[in-house]
């Protein structure tokens, strides 16, 4: 997003949820979520302008659990070839 007002801010509510500004612009970006749970929904409030003309706008952030493939489903078998990572 970004802004022609000369004052502005945006601040996340968690600490996962990083907002960069620079120029006009905000950027928001996350960690990677290696967690089997979805993490609780960051709110981005972003606030440009100065007293009366000032406008405050929310973006919501969510970020899901960590997939896997349960490789036992269909049975056990003696070994498993995983890629890195996956």
């Amino acid at each position: 997003m970004s802004t022609n007002l000369g004052s502005w801010t945006a601040l996340s509510n968690e600490t996962w949820c990083e907002v960069t500004l620079a120029e006009g612009k905000f950027t928001v970006s996350a960690d990677a979520n290696d967690a089997l749970a979805a993490r609780p929904t960051a709110t981005v409030t972003v606030t440009a302008g100065e007293g009366e003309r000032s406008i405050t706008r929310e973006v919501r952030v969510t970020q899901g659990a960590q997939t896997f493939t349960d490789l036992s489903a269909a049975g056990c078998a003696n070994c498993y070839i995983v890629a890195p990572k996956s």
